[in-house]
């Protein structure tokens, strides 16, 4: 798996976490708690519009209206490749291309909840 990878390569420390529609691996620094996680790792078949492409990485970019930001990619000649979603626990996101085709993808984090 890619985390064994990455966990010899940079010591990166992974998690599984669990959501409605699945699970994601999330990455972070060892020693760090997972609130110092900064990426997550995916099955390829989880996310069929990225697939076709192989392995890869998917930048994700913090905006404050994915919507917003799909409907100007698009207005700027670029693509949504996957449309604006919320996701429980996660935030709304979007996949996005630029328009040569480069991927990345946008995000609106959920509020953090405090601990009770």
């Amino acid at each position: 798996m890619a985390a064994a990878f990455f966990q010899t390569l940079f010591g990166w420390e992974a998690d599984e976490v669990t959501f409605p529609s699945g699970s994601y691996t999330t990455v972070r620094p060892a020693g760090g708690g997972p609130e110092s996680s900064f990426g997550g790792l995916v099955r390829l078949g989880d996310v069929p519009a990225g697939a076709d492409r192989g392995p890869h990485w998917l930048p994700y970019f913090t905006v404050e209206d994915c919507d917003a930001a799909s409907a100007r990619a698009e207005r700027l000649g670029g693509g949504v490749t996957v449309a604006p979603q919320e996701i429980e626990g996660v935030g709304r996101i979007a996949h996005l291309a630029d328009p040569f085709g480069a991927a990345f993808a946008v995000i609106r984090p959920a509020p953090v909840m405090p601990d009770r």
